[in-house]
């Protein structure tokens, strides 16, 4: 069974890929050798043009560690962070030269300084397959930690160290190193690193079969988990409790925790995990025969391996629909599982390779050195060999003519056999070859039916789903009829862009465009829902507001979102059900004379980037350094437009804008969207820095831009909502 284990805690290497062409950086400003800017993503722009703009800055010593150190820690490309790391340990052995000069305080921290470097590099090494020097890297870490009585870093230490002994299981070794990890850990009171702990001595105690003290700790770090609501430890703890209790046959709590496993680590994108916790379930139920069960829960784990590109992951799922299917006789299906697994194999053959080579650097040292010490017995130990070899050789030789004058009996036993066993056969071969003749014409009548009956079920599905396509396709002509024409849109608005990506053919996100007098109302609707329902209660909302300008004319958007609510709340009230849908919304209008924008919003705020630090009203401001701009946010009211219970009158707001001024409207599936290397959100404060980082930019490079973040950010992932952002420059 297979159990997953922490091994190192600190830092995690990403792959970005570079252009063919490389320009290098400015070494003066970014300090290294050979820096290829332009192949850099622009977060990580951001990062190293912001921290070493501060570097610059500054003179204090110890500041200038701790953003180097920053900068390591944040950078995702993988040719990059190893060059400053380089550099910061460089920088804390020329300043440890003065250290005499210094107060111990200042020692102390450039020390702990060169023992992060140092370790940083000890994980390049051991990604690198250079075990040895990785442990060098990691013991000489510990020593400096253990002379700055450094606690926590210590039991980090101890915990890399033993990881590598894991990997080669040496149990006994990594055993000790984990548990002296463990103790450091609890004395300090670092409850994420004791859990890391017992899930690493659970890994160990399940490796070697003692299954009563891997269940102990692995439940130990689940009430860890449990407890801080860590779903990423609780659904890996879930997926290791599971393989116990399937060793030790108890099918039902295996199967319960390999379900609760599941739920946690699909949701949270965790695929390796989830292809090996449906492996083991489907693993279970071949040995209790449930082949129904197997063949499901291996499919799915097949999907999640081929997803991730684990060879190991395919190779198993891969191995066990193998074996099922030859078990059901489904030859044509088993010969397609087993090529698979043999490619499979053979990918993993050539991981083993490289990693058996890399032991094998580990283990040098200590074969040069039993090998010096036992030269001198050399010649004795031939001599003793070839009296050996001689007397064996002479043994084998009896044995061998032996075993032949035993065979020769043998055979010539079953040569007679198999002629009467022929002569008896032959005649019921004739008979059984005319039925097979009979049976296979009588199956291929079979299969004709069965062709011809599914052709006809085929011509069908795709008829309804063409009448299915068909109908939505018009409904998102019907829907895009309800949107303002680009022509309009660039006549009221015309240094403005809309980023606009339905989840679906049809979306609940819509934006509006209408012109009332002086002044042009435009907004960026969210309704409830995605897809044929969402956009449903678009086409509603978006009536409700060309009702509502018609009947009020030019006024102020809170008045316009009151009307607006009282017609949505109307008309779903004809309804003999109870329909509480509606929408969020951020409603603008803009005063083409005064250049005075007034403002209301459900939910939905206003972001306005300015030169200006402060505006006539209260907001929430974001400012980057090295930005000449500010976001300015203005929160919406929190409540819907639609049927609310503590409904309560829209406020109002007015700002006097100012040339170059930039609107932002959206809605919030931009940064709600999962995606990057870890599967988490975009999240709205990485979307204020980068609005406040484009705003510099042209209308369209904006858009263009947004949107290149957005698909790059998504990737793999599915688009989970609708997008829609408005930017208006004044």
């Amino acid at each position: 069974m297979k159990s997953y284990i922490y091994i190192f805690c600190f830092f995690f290497l990403f792959s970005v890929n570079a252009g063919a062409f490389e320009q290098y950086a400015d070494k003066h400003f970014y300090l290294v050798d050979s820096l290829n800017y332009s192949a850099l993503d622009p977060a990580n722009k951001i990062l190293l043009d912001t921290t070493l703009n501060a570097y610059h800055t500054t003179n204090n010593d110890t500041l200038k560690l701790n953003l180097l150190n920053r900068l390591i820690n944040n950078c995702t490309d993988e040719k990059t962070w190893p060059k400053y790391n380089s550099l910061l340990k460089n920088y804390c052995q020329r300043l440890l030269v003065i250290h005499n000069e210094k107060p111990d305080s200042w020692y102390q921290k450039v020390a702990e300084m060169f023992a992060v470097a140092v370790n940083n590099e000890g994980f390049l090494a051991y990604y690198k397959g250079d075990y040895k020097i990785a442990l060098d890297m990691f013991y000489e870490s510990l020593e400096v930690r253990e002379k700055l009585g450094d606690k926590s870093g210590i039991s980090e230490c101890y915990n890399n160290i033993g990881g590598i002994h894991y990997s080669q299981q040496n149990f006994d070794t990594a055993l000790k190193l984990f548990k002296k990890s463990l103790a450091v850990k609890q004395e300090i009171g670092d409850w994420d690193g004791v859990a890391t702990a017992l899930n690493n001595i659970g890994a160990i105690y399940n490796d070697i079969n003692r299954l009563d003290s891997a269940e102990i700790y692995y439940l130990k770090c689940l009430n860890i988990y449990v407890d801080t609501q860590d779903e990423l430890g609780m659904g890996l703890i879930y997926h290791n409790l599971g393989s116990i209790y399937a060793k030790k046959g108890f099918i039902e709590k295996a199967d319960w925790f390999f379900a609760h496993s599941i739920s946690l680590n699909e949701k949270n994108g965790q695929d390796q995990l989830v292809a090996n916790s449906y492996f083991l379930r489907s693993k279970m139920y071949f040995t209790l025969g449930q082949n129904n069960l197997t063949e499901k829960y291996a499919i799915i784990s097949l999907k999640f391996a081929e997803k991730t590109g684990y060879p190991d992951d395919i190779k198993d799922a891969a191995g066990i629909l193998n074996e099922l299917y030859r078990k059901q006789r489904k030859f044509e299906e088993a010969l397609k599982m087993h090529d698979l697994f043999v490619l499979m194999k053979d990918s993993s053959f050539n991981v083993q390779i490289r990693q058996e080579v890399a032991d094998r650097n580990l283990e040098y040292e200590f074969e040069k050195k039993t090998y010096a010490d036992s030269i001198q017995h050399a010649d004795e130990n031939r001599i003793n060999t070839a009296k050996i070899s001689e007397q064996d050789a002479k043994i084998d030789r009896a044995q061998t003519i032996k075993f032949a004058m035993l065979a020769g009996f043998v055979l010539l036993a079953i040569i007679i056999i198999l002629i009467l066993v022929a002569l008896r056969n032959k005649k019921r071969a004739n008979d059984e070859i005319a039925k097979q003749k009979l049976q296979v014409e009588l199956q291929r009548d079979i299969i004709d039916e069965k062709h011809r009956i599914s052709v006809i079920q085929k011509k069908i599905v795709e008829e309804q789903n063409q009448e299915i396509r068909d109908s939505i396709n018009y409904a998102k002509r019907l829907q895009d009829a309800i949107l303002p024409s680009d022509q309009l849109v660039k006549h009221c608005l015309p240094n403005s862009f809309i980023l606009y990506k339905p989840k679906d053919i049809v979306a609940g996100d819509f934006y509006w465009l209408e012109e009332a007098g002086d002044t042009i109302y435009f907004a960026a609707a969210d309704c409830t829902g995605h897809g044929v329902p969402g956009a449903l209660v678009s086409v509603v909302c978006s009536n409700a507001l060309n009702h509502a300008i018609l009947e009020l004319g030019e006024s102020h958007p809170s008045q316009l979102l009151e009307k607006v609510t009282e017609l949505v709340v109307k008309t779903f009230e004809k309804s003999n059900h109870i329909i509480k849908d509606g929408m969020d919304i951020a409603l603008c209008g803009l005063n083409k004379k005064t250049n005075i924008l007034s403002y209301s919003g459900a939910y939905n705020p206003l972001w306005i980037v300015s030169p200006r630090n402060q505006l006539n009203l209260k907001t929430i401001s974001l400012s980057n350094e090295g930005n000449k701009n500010t976001l300015h946010e203005i929160k919406a009211t929190k409540q819907p437009v639609g049927k609310y219970t503590f409904k309560k009158p829209f406020e109002g707001h007015e700002i006097q804008l100012e040339k170059g001024d930039t609107i932002y409207l959206l809605s919030d599936g931009y940064a709600d969207q999962f995606g990057g290397l870890k599967g988490k959100k975009f999240k709205y404060k990485q979307l204020k820095t980068l609005i406040l980082v484009l705003s510099e930019y042209s209308m369209d490079e904006q858009r263009k831009q947004l949107n290149q973040v957005f698909e790059k950010w998504k990737g793999e992932f599915e688009q989970i909502d609708d997008v829609c952002v408005l930017g208006v420059r004044v």
